[in-house]
């Protein structure tokens, strides 16, 4: 049994992980939200990913993309779609193309949605912390005068 570390400290050590390519994983946390974290809170420079959620994004993307008819890559499931069943060339058609899309605008509308949540929620805790740090603040102040 492969003996994998808790935190991959590296693109290269996520991407090896992954068994994809770096450029890949980056593409990924880019447009499908693979849970990458930069120390610092940092745009660009050094990242890091915890193994157990990559584990989660990665059951959860192929379990919505199942749900949606789609791979877990972004295409299309059976004939015509790059998907297990598919012949890879996508097919010709434009109802085929126009689900794909439609798909892919599913997940990036989806993964927006939950960051909106996760944001509101941090949001509120700040607010809540700022409430209690003023309420610390007019008691001291009342203690003092």
């Amino acid at each position: 049994m492969r003996q994998t570390p808790e935190i991959l400290q590296s693109w290269k050590e996520i991407s090896d992980y992954l068994r994809r390519g770096v450029r890949t994983v980056q593409r990924w946390e880019r447009d499908y939200g693979l849970p990458v974290r930069r120390p610092g809170g940092q745009l660009h420079g050094s990242v890091f990913a915890l193994a157990l959620e990559l584990d989660e994004w990665a059951r959860s993307r192929k379990a919505r993309a199942q749900a949606n008819g789609v791979s877990p890559n972004g295409s299309l499931n059976g004939p015509g779609g790059n998907g297990p069943g598919g012949n890879g060339h996508g097919g010709n058609s434009h109802g085929s193309r126009h689900e794909m899309l439609r798909a892919k605008l599913f997940q990036r509308l989806e993964r927006l949605a939950e960051q909106h949540a996760t944001l509101q929620g941090r949001t509120e805790t700040m607010i809540n912390e700022s409430k209690r740090a003023l309420s610390l603040v007019d008691s001291i102040h009342r203690q003092l005068a």
